[in-house]
């Protein structure tokens, strides 16, 4: 696999199994052999940098493809590029959400900040990872509060709830995360913009790279890299758009793939 420079891998459910606080110790060893080959890492999750788990941070990874596409970090946390989401298009979902009676907040590089329905967001968002997410109440007056516009979205409601939501955001993906969660960013986005721009800084193409994911806002990426490797506990939609499935994240799945394509 000679042509393979860089290995981007999605976070929850890809290199911590969903609700844990750490990596697996095989995922952390594989990782750090293949820096030590001198394979270059990225991370592209639907999480801020500031969300990030802390072993995760330590292992120091080349640039962070942060909130879907929306941010690009350096190794050191540093914002490098960001993309807003529009006001007109932030308005227009909150009452779409509130038609629909589907919790809506907004994420920033250091809080969340909900929209609608603020208990049952809490009550249903996916905190269990030992991480101290600010989520905030601007439920009240979302508008009157709107002193900088957020760099991503995330929807919780009933699966026909939130789709009703999405037809009236045409401009919008919505994808499923986990539970009744789906992160939500502007089509033209995703986590695959982000990535793009960060291997363009290292002068390499997604020929080079292969790419490891579990969930819906994995599938392009894993379409797009050289190799994509879906996580055997992954959804269908990330599976059908990878070359190889590997074992779970919490059966060595990312230390088995590296093993099978003789990465390390």
């Amino acid at each position: 696999m000679d042509t393979i420079k860089c290995l981007v891998f999605d976070i929850d459910g890809t290199l911590v199994a969903r609700g844990k606080s750490e990596m697996e110790k095989s995922t952390k060893e594989a990782i750090t052999i293949a820096q030590k080959n001198g394979l270059k890492t990225i991370i592209a999750t639907g999480r801020s940098y500031y969300y990030i788990h802390k072993d995760v941070l330590d292992i120091k990874f080349d640039y962070y493809a942060t909130i879907n596409g929306s941010c690009l970090t350096d190794k050191n946390g540093t914002i490098l590029i960001a993309h807003t989401m529009n006001k007109e298009t932030i308005l227009k979902c909150i009452e779409s959400a509130k038609k629909y009676h589907v919790a809506i907040a907004f994420k920033y590089a250091d809080h969340i900040r909900t929209a609608a329905y603020h208990d049952y967001f809490i009550k249903n968002f996916v905190i269990s990872d030992g991480i101290d997410r600010k989520v905030m109440d601007y439920t009240t007056d979302f508008q009157s509060k709107l002193d900088r516009l957020p760099l991503g979205c995330f929807v919780i409601g009933e699966a026909e709830n939130i789709e009703k939501v999405a037809n009236e955001n045409k401009t919008l993906h919505f994808k499923r995360a986990v539970g009744i969660g789906y992160d939500v960013y502007d089509s033209s986005l995703g986590k695959t913009a982000t990535i793009e721009a960060a291997l363009n800084r290292m002068n390499l193409t997604w020929d080079n790279v292969m790419a490891f994911g579990d969930a819906g806002n994995d599938a392009t990426m894993l379409k797009k890299a050289k190799i994509g490797v879906a996580m055997g506990q992954g959804n269908s939609e990330a599976k059908e758009a990878a070359d190889y499935i590997t074992t779970a994240v919490t059966e060595d799945g990312i230390m088995n793939a590296l093993k099978h394509f003789n990465l390390i």
